[in-house]
């Protein structure tokens, strides 16, 4: 590989690994998101959820999280807005909405799982949103 190819590689992936640091670097700065407690997954993936719920009624909530990945490796750095519909009452959850986003935040993919409520695996993200969203916004 020459100098020029090198340098420009370089500067390629700069600008991405930038992209993605002022993404993370807004939310954590942010009022619209509330950062939750702990890292995640072999990446310590980090995980936000928005400050106002999108619905309330009685016991459920459904509520937007983001999740960045801090992977050192470039290739492997994303982060996703997963729309979560949670049951305070039963202690339950199921994401309704998954939109992936590349480095510079375009959206990448977007789909809708059909899942069935379940319980979160313990000391998860998936517990720990459930836990920290019903702590903030339910009334009981």
């Amino acid at each position: 590989m020459n100098k020029k190819t090198l340098l420009l590689s370089l500067l390629a992936l700069s600008f991405f690994c930038t992209g993605y640091s002022q993404t993370l670097k807004e939310t954590r700065n942010s009022k619209k998101w509330i950062e939750l407690p702990g890292n995640f997954g072999e990446d310590k993936n980090v995980f936000f959820i928005k400050s106002k719920y999108l619905i309330k009624e009685d016991n459920f909530i459904s509520i937007w999280v983001k999740q960045f990945s801090t992977s050192k490796t470039p290739k492997n750095k994303y982060h996703s807005t997963v729309l979560y519909n949670l049951n305070c009452d039963t202690k339950k959850s199921k994401v309704e909405k998954i939109i992936i986003h590349n480095l510079k935040g375009d959206i990448t993919s977007s789909r809708s799982p059909r899942e069935e409520w379940s319980f979160p695996v313990p000391e998860t993200a998936g517990e720990t949103i459930l836990n920290c969203t019903c702590e903030l916004f339910n009334d009981k």
